[in-house]
């Protein structure tokens, strides 16, 4: 599975030198490869997710969660990596669009180490979206 996920970004790399482009590929939280959920955070996920009224607070708690683990990945990026203004293309694609999203909604609370993120993305690509009830999590 892993193979076949990285397979399809993979094949964009080829193409990066010649268009003057930087690719990074993040994988999302609890993907093979990448940090797992801890043992609170997926009670949290679970108690997310369920049907009780009470969930949507946090539900919304574990969204802006991982919107700032997004924005820590790109401020530091910018921060090291020399990223010019206005060059960023967010592309999330499945279950990952929905992770795009709420970097976008709350990007502009983040201002970490002093970068304003909205400097730097130029624009967004949403690919695939999935999500059995989007407003629940973006009303």
């Amino acid at each position: 599975m892993l193979k076949l996920f990285l397979g399809n970004f993979l094949r964009l790399c080829q193409y990066a030198k010649s268009n003057n482009t930087r690719l990074v590929l993040i994988n999302r939280r609890d993907y093979p490869g990448s940090e797992p959920y801890s043992a609170a955070e997926l009670d949290s996920l679970s108690a997310a997710l369920s049907d009780n009224p009470s969930s949507d607070s946090t539900l919304e708690d574990l969204v802006r969660e991982r919107s700032l683990e997004l924005a820590q990945c790109l401020s530091s990026l910018v921060a090291e990596s020399s990223i010019a203004k206005n060059s960023i293309l967010l592309t999330g694609w499945s279950i990952g669009c929905l992770w795009a999203m709420a970097f976008l909604v709350h990007a502009p609370l983040y201002h970490l180490g002093g970068i304003d993120l909205s400097d730097y993305i130029r624009g967004v690509t949403l690919y695939g979206l999935c999500s059995p009830n989007p407003h629940r999590i973006f009303p």
